[in-house]
């Protein structure tokens, strides 16, 4: 595992933007830690041995959660997303932990993201987008950018003003972001709610309506919109052989464009291309940040 000053420099040699400029940092001498151990004796994940690993870094900041308009938040969401993007693209680096905690706004107003211990350099042999493990699929692209979306829907519906109670908007806030189970494998798991709520391609509870008016609700339903595709059921091949028919229909001019967008498996297809990287996501915030209302 490469410490967290070696991520940094990686990061600045492929000048990727919106993160943190490094002054110094290290590994604390003697410094590690007995996670790896805990870890072993509950019969849970695998991790690594980690180190105590310290960091300075040069800016100004305050937490996203201190947005002073939804604007702003929007903006952290958006220069966060795109350092994560560039990381990938360009330096081949998966961030891996994308939280609240880790999108800052520093002095200017712009989103910087931070925290990269977690990261890892990608293989550039195969399909880099996924990390495996013993031949299972561990942490991917996809993973994260979902996490972007769980971070914005967390803010908004934790942070801004709204017409809901504050017993039921708690009780909503446990429901979708705290409650977990173990599995049988004794494994600690969540975001079954999350899920579901993808799925049914309606992520914020309808009921939670702001104050004033703002794009914001608008712009975190269009951007959860793609992941019910991770949770639904996958096409069957009689689906794929009637969207092909549909296509062809199409095409002949005896289909509109209206009709071809209606098409459930059409819906779907454009889905998993969204999903394949983080350009349409992107696109998505930086119309919204354009647009004055």
């Amino acid at each position: 595992m490469q410490g967290e000053v070696k991520f940094y420099e990686h990061l600045i040699k492929h000048d990727v933007p919106h993160i943190a400029p490094l002054l110094c940092g290290g590994d604390v001498p003697r410094g590690e830690t007995g996670t790896h151990k805990r870890a072993e004796q509950t019969d849970s994940y695998t991790i690594s041995r980690r180190y105590l690993h310290r960091l300075v870094l040069g800016f100004v900041r305050h937490r996203l959660t201190q947005f002073k308009c939804t604007r702003e938040l929007a903006v952290g969401i958006f220069h966060a997303m795109e350092a994560h993007w560039k990381a990938f693209e360009k330096a081949r680096v998966l961030h891996r932990d994308i939280s609240v905690n880790n999108i800052l706004i520093d002095e200017n107003g712009e989103g910087i993201l931070v925290d990269w211990a977690l990261a890892v350099l990608l293989d550039d042999q195969g399909d880099s987008s996924a990390i495996e493990r013993h031949g299972r699929t561990v942490h991917t692209l996809q993973d994260d950018i979902e996490s972007f979306v769980h971070v914005l829907g967390w803010t908004i519906l934790c942070y801004l003003p709204g017409l809901m109670d504050e017993v039921s908007r708690r009780e909503w806030v446990r429901l979708m972001y705290d409650c977990s189970r173990r599995n049988e494998r004794g494994q600690e798991i969540g975001g079954e709610r999350k899920s579901m709520n993808l799925q049914l391609d309606h992520y914020l509870p309808r009921e939670f309506k702001l104050w004033e008016r703002s794009p914001i609700l608008e712009l975190i339903q269009t951007l959860a919109s793609p992941f019910r595709v991770r949770y639904c059921n996958p096409p069957t091949e009689a689906d794929k052989r009637l969207y092909d028919f549909v296509r062809v229909e199409f095409s002949n001019g005896l289909l509109t464009e209206e009709m071809l967008n209606a098409d459930s498996m059409h819906k779907y297809t454009l889905c998993v291309e969204q999903l394949k990287n983080s350009q349409w996501f992107l696109s998505i915030l930086q119309d919204a940040l354009e647009r004055q209302d």
